[in-house]
């Protein structure tokens, strides 16, 4: 066990945010004027369309990433005027590196990336699943599309060996192992935090039926959906079909963003008349986070349109049974049944 004093001698060796950081500076140094200008946003939706049909066929890469919206983050973010989809993010990568190797005339190409995934590896699980090299199909666009007699990836661990092996670079066997360690570490983590994620994502959501079956009369009936939204509540009498759509969160600033993302498609659905209404439940984790939640939803949004509304609560995930989890509705926008 470390003691007190061990962790406050650890800690005081660590670099402030406002300290001299002389990795950063060589960093800084090495990458001047190495980095290439971004593509334009009518380059970026070409792309897009693009990526649509090599998705749909599993054409390398990225395809892997259909689905990447996070826990913290939302599919799409701006960055210097130019809007991205995450999902896209490989295959604009790809894109830009065959643009490199075709303007530069780059005839031996080899690509650094801990990327594990299927959509950029050419992987056997003949005796053992093994990494073989890259994806063939890469290999054949690259040499099609930019004239590259050589194109290989490695992770950091083999760059950093073969250096050593080949270049007779100064990498020492401890740092080669440090590398090997915190990369195992992050994909383990990466892991883990997903599927506690998902599992709490799938609580919020029985939680939220439960409140449904309590909340709706008999005459009412509620079904799940296996597309947008999450539940459908029918009135049997008059026929209205009000929709319900479950989202998780774990970060007040990230509930806004869900929200606007899903506002235009819930304002589709009830105009052009597939359901009546249609609520978006947010289970935050706690009542701080909710607080915060209700606070950016009043400066910042406020105003929903026509038909569709809002419901921010919390459930009560801890328990033994998940099946018996509740949820508490906080704040409902006007309109909520």
């Amino acid at each position: 066990m470390i003691s007190c004093q061990k962790l406050k001698e650890l800690e005081a060796g660590q670099l402030s945010v406002t300290d001299h950081d002389p990795i950063r500076e060589n960093l800084d140094r090495l990458l001047k004027d190495k980095i290439g200008e971004p593509f334009t946003q009518d380059e970026i939706i070409k792309i897009y369309k693009e990526g649509e049909e090599r998705f749909k066929y599993q054409i390398p890469p990225g395809y892997k990433d259909q689905k990447k919206e996070t826990e913290n983050k939302s599919d799409v973010f701006s960055c210097s005027g130019i809007t991205y989809q995450r999902k896209y993010g490989d295959l604009v990568l790809w894109k830009q590196i065959i643009c490199k190797a075709k303007n530069d005339s780059v005839k031996y190409l080899i690509f650094l990336t801990d990327d594990e995934k299927e959509d950029w590896w050419w992987i056997t699980d003949f005796q053992g699943r093994k990494k073989m090299g890259p994806r063939p199909e890469l290999v054949d666009e690259i040499s099609r599309e930019a004239k590259t007699e050589f194109f290989y990836i490695y992770n950091s661990e083999q760059f950093l060996k073969y250096s050593k092996d080949y270049l007779n670079t100064q990498v020492t066997d401890e740092s080669i192992s440090q590398v090997r360690e915190v990369t195992r570490e992050s994909r383990v983590s990466l892991i883990e935090r997903h599927e506690e994620f998902r599992r709490l994502e799938s609580i919020a959501a029985r939680a939220v039926f439960r409140w449904l079956n309590k909340k709706y009369s008999a005459n009412k009936m509620i079904r799940e959906n296996n597309i947008f939204p999450d539940y459908i509540v029918s009135d049997i009498e008059s026929g209205k079909n009000s929709g319900f759509e479950v989202k998780f969160s774990r970060e007040p600033r990230i509930f806004s963003i869900k929200l606007r993302d899903q506002i235009y498609r819930a304002y589709y659905e009830v105009n052009e008349g597939y359901l009546d209404e249609l609520t978006f439940v947010f289970v935050m984790q706690d009542r701080e986070t909710l607080d915060r939640a209700i606070s950016i939803f009043e400066r910042k949004i406020e105003r929903l349109p026509s038909g569709v509304n809002l419901v921010m609560g919390i459930a009560n995930m801890e328990i033994e049974d998940e099946l018996e989890a509740d949820f508490y509705p906080v704040f409902e926008s006007a309109g909520v049944a």
